[in-house]
């Protein structure tokens, strides 16, 4: 038993210089302990960080491609639209280029139904070339007169009445 005070002697004699020791020790290893979990927190916030600029970068990724998608539908169903509309003036176009082939149809037929009439005056005129040397005589006469009217008028020493209603007379 003596043996053992000893060393519970002994212990207590180094126990005070350890406690300087460990005390000075704790304090290091509360420091220590204390720097490694701020570390973790900041590691542990910037993975957060990271995190969060990742789930935003991917949800920017997802809204482009949302309105890209959108704006490639609504260029589709533009595109639909206008060959839809396309389509349908063909059709009213054909549908009238139809009637109107089908109404110069109908009058060429009547025309011709017509021409074959005598004295119609459709087609081909029937006039005699007596008629015809009548009409050129008469027009010529009408010509002669409307010169010499128009000569009058220049060379007369008197200047022609003005009429407010029909210009100048002779």
């Amino acid at each position: 038993m003596a043996v053992q005070e000893k060393k519970s002697v002994s212990k207590k004699s180094t126990k005070s210089k350890k406690g300087k020791k460990s005390g000075r020790e704790a304090v290091e290893a509360a420091k220590a302990e204390t720097k490694k979990a701020r570390r973790a927190e900041e590691k542990d916030a910037e993975k957060a960080v990271r995190a969060a600029r990742k789930a935003e970068k991917k949800a920017r990724e997802q809204a482009k491609a949302a309105r890209a998608a959108q704006k490639k539908a609504a260029a589709a169903e533009k595109k639909a639209a206008a060959k839809a509309k396309a389509a349908r003036l063909e059709k009213v176009a054909q549908r009238d280029a139809a009637a109107k082939a089908e109404k110069k149809a109908r009058k060429l037929a009547k025309e011709r139904v017509v021409a074959g009439q005598p004295g119609s005056g459709v087609g081909t005129p029937e006039t005699t070339p007596a008629e015809r040397e009548q009409r050129r005589r008469e027009a010529e006469q009408a010509a002669g007169r409307l010169a010499a009217a128009a000569e009058h008028k220049a060379t007369a020493e008197r200047p022609a009445e003005v009429h407010h209603t029909n210009g100048a007379r002779v």
